[in-house]
């Protein structure tokens, strides 16, 4: 055979696998035997040996590389990946749906619902239509890149198949593993190396550094939502179940249990058949998605922390068992706030092993009854959190014992524990407390904080005892001296350490702040209040005002960072860490331009700038970007060639403008 005849037919065989493997994963329909595929995929490769400069990287002959990667690179993402607030009954779906009725003014929205899949989320990100690579979710901002092992999954086309193709494409969805592939790949591997379930076998799988392990794995994949670049795809969808039918003409699988509801009602009725139906499916579901199927919506009513409001997982009841209760110990938190902790028999629960469970606080062990030797019935709340649900007290032997945090508490220390503002928790009043500060300071070297490496646990302790630290500043005066002094500390292991600070000392507004430890402080509302306050002093001089405008602080965080603040001692301490520190700032907007406050959308091609820096543009003078059209929108910006938004824009009765005229109104103070 030619090479000009065996290029054709490469062509011919590469399409024909395509189509089978679109009929098996997406449409679950066969039209050839899976011997008569195999011989089709063995041509291909015998052609593409022959003719390896004929070879391309989205051949299906190309899922398993030959060569193991050396560790994974990170990755981006394009928008953040979220996740999902949990609810586990019908009262907290009610109220979920009432918080977005007072958002929206009044319920217009169906409810678009799907199979909570247990699984590892996945973002896929295809140009012109090619596989490109592949990310983990990571913390939603940035994943590592894992594309080596996700090109061996089968039920993931390495091409999209549908006719008409945007340039670029962010597929989400979930790469799991069947129970009956989870069973016979376990059975397979050592005692040492089992896994507890088909989760943590596909995370195992997809972090093998070589493709072939994953690739003898048979790992699926199934897709929930995507991400399109607008400037090529004109025909944007505007609802959920558009996207999945998007999904199905590309060739990517999704459940196939997707339904629409009109009603909280029909929700509940779906939720219930699959709870029937979970123990036959062949895969693992934790729950089921409900999500508000008009896009337009669901983006306007925003998101709180890591978690849209337009979206809720609706968990199963957990899966419970019975163990018994060895000890109860006290954990200190960074804020001082001690958390009783009970110290389990392992035990196997919602497949896997549990050894802790919380106990919350004081009226907790109260209410539960709850001693040391007790036979407890306990569960994984949302299928994550180990959780005791009640006492077995026919079990209970004579010589069980009560608990008291206070009692627990060295006589010592007594005075100095009180108790929250609620009267349930317990904490150590005293910030310098020795178990406080140590948590505190490990909290300030964490991987979301400063990250830096070797500074552990037990070296933070160590230096808290010999006094070398008291403060987070203290931590940027260490000398390799000081190090040394310390238990199996060698110079060169000491001058690492020291590297490692140095290194560090540069760190962005955010994650200086949440390495502060500000009480209901995560990494996301750090990062709000770091683009809201454009300096270190603003941010200390804030009020309740100005904290209850932002869009991820509630009540609680910025009751909590106002205490915080108004603490002379806190306050101290942040200014003699940030003298000690360089702190990168948000690029300074222009508050008093005509676009602050603004909403823009933008359509069409523009000639000055690119679409992100035009969105730069907008962010640094105070105004808002979004992706759809509605009646809020101040200003539809249109570039060369606009889109349908054109039209939409001139029914809504949103003010066009021409490039020109945007960066006048972004230059111009108001």
């Amino acid at each position: 055979m030619t090479k000009q005849r065996a290029q054709k037919r490469i062509i011919h065989l590469r399409d024909e696998i395509r189509h089978h493997r679109s009929l098996y994963f997406v449409e679950d329909k066969q039209e050839i035997s899976d011997s008569a595929l195999d011989s089709l995929k063995h041509e291909l490769s015998e052609l593409e040996k022959q003719y390896p400069d004929l070879i391309t990287l989205n051949s299906p002959t190309q899922r398993v590389g030959g060569e193991a990667v050396s560790g994974f690179k990170k990755i981006t993402h394009t928008t953040r990946m979220l996740s999902l607030n949990d609810v586990f009954n019908t009262e907290e779906l009610e109220e979920w749906e009432q918080r977005l009725i007072k958002l929206q003014g009044k319920k217009n929205w169906k409810y678009f619902v799907d199979v909570k899949l247990d699984g590892l989320a996945m973002s896929v990100l295809y140009k012109d239509g090619q596989f490109v690579r592949a990310a983990t979710r990571g913390n939603g901002l940035v994943g590592e890149d894992v594309s080596h092992s996700v090109k061996t999954i089968e039920a993931l086309p390495l091409k999209l198949s549908s006719k008409h193709i945007p340039q670029t494409v962010e597929v989400r969805g979930e790469v799991l593993l069947t129970k009956k592939e989870f069973e016979r790949v376990n059975k397979e591997l050592k005692i040492q190396e089992k896994y507890a379930n088909p989760r943590n076998l596909a995370a195992g799988s997809i972090r093998q550094l070589n493709p072939k392990v994953t690739a003898s794995r048979k790992l699926d994949f199934y897709g929930w939502d995507m991400y399109v670049n607008e400037k090529s795809y004109s025909k944007k969808s505007e609802t959920r179940d558009e996207y999945y039918l998007q999904l199905k003409k590309f060739g990517v699988p999704t459940s196939g249990y997707e339904k629409m509801c009109s009603t909280l009602k029909e929700v509940e009725e779906y939720y219930k058949k699959m709870l029937k139906k979970r123990d036959k499916l062949p895969y693992w579901i934790d729950g089921i998605v409900v999500k508000i199927n008009n896009l337009e919506l669901a983006e306007k009513s925003g998101v709180v922390g890591k978690a849209p409001r337009a979206a809720i997982a609706w968990k199963f009841p957990a899966e419970e068992t019975t163990t018994v209760v060895e000890d109860i110990r006290l954990q200190v938190g960074r804020t001082g706030v001690l958390t009783p902790v009970a110290v389990l028999k392992p035990v196997v629960v919602a497949g896997s092993t549990v050894s802790r469970a919380t106990l919350h606080n004081q009226a907790e062990i109260d209410r539960l009854d709850i001693r040391i030797g007790d036979t407890v019935i306990i569960q994984k709340a949302g299928d994550i959190i180990p959780d005791v649900v009640r006492v077995l007290k026919r079990f209970r032997p004579k010589d069980t014992k009560s608990f008291s945090i206070k009692n627990t508490v060295p006589h010592a220390e007594k005075r100095n524990i009180g108790k929250g503002e609620k009267g349930v928790q317990y904490y150590i009043k005293d910030s310098q407390s020795f178990d406080r500060l140590v948590r505190s300071l490990i909290h300030v070297v964490s991987k979301p904080a400063f990250d830096i490496v070797g500074l552990g646990n037990k070296i933070i302790e160590q230096l808290v005892q010999e006094k070398l630290i008291q403060e987070p500043a203290d931590i940027f005066k260490l000398e390799v001296g000081d190090l040394t002094s310390l238990e199996r500390f060698a110079e060169k292991k000491a001058q690492k350490v020291i590297d490692s600070i140095n290194d560090h000392r540069n760190v962005s507004f955010a994650r200086f702040l949440y390495a502060l430890g500000i009480p209901h402080v995560g990494e996301q509302t750090a990062r709000t209040f770091a683009k809201h306050f454009q300096k270190l002093e603003d941010f200390l001089q804030a009020n309740p005002a100005q904290l209850m405008e932002l869009e991820d602080v509630g009540d609680i965080v910025a009751e909590g960072t106002i205490k915080w603040l108004r603490n002379k001692d806190y306050k101290k301490s942040v200014l003699a860490l940030a003298a000690v520190v360089d702190i990168e700032y948000e690029q300074v907007r222009k508050k008093n331009s005509a676009c602050a406050g603004k909403v823009f959308v933008f359509t069409g091609e523009l000639e000055s700038f690119a679409r992100d820096k035009a969105k730069e543009l907008v962010y640094q003078n105070g105004g808002k970007i979004s992706s759809s059209l509605s009646k809020e929108t101040d200003y539809l910006v249109a570039g060369n060639k606009p889109g349908s938004k054109f039209k939409k824009a001139q029914k809504l009765g949103v003010k066009i403008i021409e490039e020109e005229s945007f960066k006048k109104i972004c230059s111009t103070s108001s």
